[in-house]
């Protein structure tokens, strides 16, 4: 974890490509920081280098506090699921746009509601013929 009042925090980032093209179509092609940005500087070490970069991502379901109004589940988040060789369907992904990539954010610092989430069905590509379903990642902040 970086203390970034010591140290500036790295900019950390996810390199995969559906990802980063992801991030681009959301209106991500302008940011000039390394593409897709990782949370650097807030939450401590359960949010830091695992959770979207709250400053751009703002409301995004993988940011590391989800909110009171929606919390879309991305292409970019689905995307880099299929980074990861899980086989996805970026149809189901919520309508997402950047809400900036030149500011910082705007979003409250306060703690979730526990606001109720969507899940999604992932398979992983080393799943056998032996596997009977398919595995369900029930996303619900912390906490619930």
């Amino acid at each position: 974890m970086y203390d970034n009042r010591i140290v500036p925090a790295p900019d950390t980032y996810f390199s995969g490509t559906n990802a980063i093209a992801a991030f681009n179509n959301a209106g991500g092609s302008s940011y000039t920081g390394e593409k897709v940005p990782v949370e650097n500087t807030f939450g401590g070490s359960g949010s830091q280098d695992s959770h979207w970069r709250e400053s751009v991502l703002e409301n995004e379901l993988m940011t590391s506090r989800t909110g009171s109004g929606t919390n879309p589940l991305s292409a970019i988040t689905i995307q880099s699921l299929a980074d990861l060789g899980y086989r996805v369907d970026v149809k189901q992904a919520d309508a997402y746009t950047l809400p900036s990539t030149s500011s910082s954010s705007t979003r409250s610092a306060e703690a979730s509601e526990g606001l109720p989430i969507t899940c999604i069905i992932i398979i992983h590509p080393d799943a056998g013929p032996d596997e009977p379903e398919p595995i369900t990642l029930d996303l619900k902040p912390a906490g619930n």
